[in-house]
């Protein structure tokens, strides 16, 4: 305690008694919970990616420098892990997602056995420590969590009650694939299974490679054949619903195929439904959900489900979603930029201003799409463009044509 005397121009005098608690000189932090981690169960067989939602808690005047995820597959040994390290910014309590490299994944594998680990220095220190998850309050770096290596998954339904099954494919950054079934979709109990399919090796069974045709297939059709579909658009899950003899689908479920281990930036979807693959039919897409990339879809038959890309895109299915965006908003998060959707690699496009000079070029996009973001150069590399309206054009690499119109980028 002490006692602070000011003295004023008239020359009184007051005197103020402050307490105050000494706090402790700088102490190790507790670093109980290095992260916050929703264990994977399952990662797929066929997409082999191992995604972790991971979630860091510095504790007390501590800084995270990197973050890694270590792993080995059964058979392998255990003190000379693999490493995938985050490539990114480590924010406190903040969620962000580390990975395995597939090329690390054996080609023939039941699990894999996985820890995080987060490398640390104190606050003005530069002494450096570690901590573990599933490990917590200590270095060793004894414990691994396993996770199993699996193409299917199998849930026991009831017709008087119904239910869900969903296969996990150990990418947590989006949903999974699955379907409900509501009380009275399906006649008889049993078992429903979802299972991923390798859509090399299910139809190598049926058809050489090279007899693939690459002829647009047309959805006014009731009926197609294998040679009629354009295989190059297919994307995400390929699976096998089905259901123990005896369960039969009484109403359709509703189903939701995840792309999300594809990088397409399509925005229009269809379904393709085969019992055997020897003829196909297009089943209703009901809804698509772009930001979790799902497509949903009614389950009325057992059988194989394809994901695929539109065939049947017109030329408004890739101009921008919005023809005017405002830079000020990107204060507050509204800005997105203008997205040209539905594009492939090899698709090109450009923007001019109405002078004719071109300010910008797109030649990669993301899992967003194709997005000018209103800045010169290429691929939203330089400067910010003025305020004005430009033109695009679209050079889509497979038709061969050019789609252009304007848009308004205002400051």
């Amino acid at each position: 305690m002490f006692t602070s005397v000011f003295v004023f121009a008239d020359s009184s005098t007051i005197a103020v008694l402050t307490s105050y608690v000494e706090f402790p000189k700088f102490r190790e932090a507790i670093f109980e919970k290095p992260t916050e981690v929703t264990a994977v169960g399952n990662v797929s067989g066929i997409e082999k990616l191992l995604k972790i939602e991971t979630q860091i808690d510095f504790g007390m005047y501590k800084t995270a420098e990197k973050a890694e995820l270590l792993y080995y597959f059964d058979g392998e040994d255990s003190s000379n892990p693999h490493s995938s390290v985050y490539d990114g910014e480590i924010q406190n309590k903040k969620s962000f997602y580390l990975s395995t490299n597939k090329e690390d994944f054996p080609a023939s594998s039941s699990h894999i056995n996985y820890q995080i680990k987060v490398t640390f220095k104190k606050e003005n220190d530069d002494s450096i420590g570690s901590a573990y998850w599933p490990t917590q309050l200590t270095t060793s770096s004894d414990t691994f969590h396993p996770a199993t290596i699996s193409t299917s998954t199998s849930t026991y339904i009831t017709g008087s009650e119904g239910g869900t099954i969903t296969y996990d494919d150990g990418n947590q950054e989006y949903p999974d694939t699955g379907v409900t079934f509501e009380a009275g979709d399906v006649n008889g109990n049993g078992n429903v299974y979802i299972e991923e399919v390798s859509f090399e090796d299910f139809f190598a069974g049926l058809f050489p490679v090279s007899g693939i045709a690459r002829s647009a297939a047309l959805k006014a059709a009731s009926s197609l054949t294998y040679g009629e579909i354009d295989w190059s658009k297919r994307v995400g899950n390929f699976v096998w619903i089905h259901a123990d003899d005896g369960v039969s689908i009484e109403h359709p479920g509703a189903g939701h195929l995840s792309y999300a281990s594809s990088d397409t930036t399509a925005t229009k979807f269809d379904v393709l439904f085969t019992s055997n693959g020897a003829s196909f039919k297009y089943i209703t897409v009901t809804s698509i959900d772009k930001s979790q990339k799902l497509v949903h879809f009614p389950v009325a038959e057992w059988g194989y489900y394809i994901l695929m890309v539109s065939s049947n895109l017109d030329d408004n299915d890739y101009r921008p979603e919005k023809r005017v965006r405002v830079k000020s908003r990107i204060a507050n998060g509204t800005y997105e930029g203008f997205k040209f959707g539905n594009l492939e690699e090899g698709d090109v496009v450009k923007i001019f201003n109405l002078n004719g000079k071109k300010i910008a070029e797109l030649t990669a996009g993301s899992s967003n799409g194709f997005v000018w973001k209103g800045k010169k150069d290429t691929n939203n590399s330089g400067d910010w463009a003025e305020s004005g309206t430009y033109v695009y054009q679209i050079k889509l690499k497979e038709k061969g044509k050019i789609i252009s119109g304007t848009i308004a980028f205002v400051w």
